[in-house]
């Protein structure tokens, strides 16, 4: 992950990567994993990072990681409290060489209830808004999102992100899956 993380900064030499999406074509194909270990990564190597869990339907990063489930990303998009008081922070192991630098990640995991309208949610004004802020506060943003074959809520984010990365998982998903993901980018 820290390999993958040192190759993302030449990803587009052109504009700065501040906001990466991860998505997969199904669930079960390791999206989650990815984007959460490339978060630590980053943040190991000294950014300021947030991770955000966007998959408003099942959401998995709050037991993943030990922490509380709400407030959360739906909680800040309908106003019901701000990006800073739902955003938890875990603390990173410090790297061999120095022990003295505490590293830590910063999360915002979906929220504890479920909302009735995740996509609407998703490609709102206030989800825009919340990217925007948090892209003034933090080196890097990943996003979590829902498998991209099975609900259209990521969608409307592939155009308001940096960067996309699609997982899948060998033996299981075919070329041609990734490559018709790939033309709907």
């Amino acid at each position: 992950f820290h390999l993958i993380r040192a190759h993302l900064r030449y990803f587009n030499v052109d504009r700065e990567l501040r906001t990466l999406l991860v998505a997969s074509a199904a669930p079960g194909d390791g999206k989650t994993t990815v984007a959460r270990h490339l978060a630590s990564a980053a943040a190991k190597m000294g950014s300021v990072v947030l991770l955000v869990e966007a998959d408003l339907r099942h959401p998995t990063l709050a037991q993943q990681l030990d922490v509380r489930s709400g407030p959360g990303l739906s909680d800040v998009l309908i106003g019901a409290v701000s990006l800073s008081s739902a955003t938890q922070m875990i603390d990173l192991d410090s790297s061999a060489l120095d022990r003295s630098a505490t590293r830590a990640l910063d999360v915002l995991v979906a929220g504890a209830a479920l909302p009735p309208n995740p996509g609407e949610l998703i490609e709102s004004h206030a989800m825009e808004a919340l990217l925007e802020q948090a892209k003034s506060t933090y080196d890097l943003v990943v996003i979590d999102t829902p498998p991209l074959a099975a609900v259209s809520d990521a969608f409307p984010l592939l155009r308001k992100v940096d960067g996309v990365i699609i997982v899948g998982r060998v033996g299981r998903n075919r070329r041609d899956v990734a490559e018709r993901l790939h033309e709907t980018l």
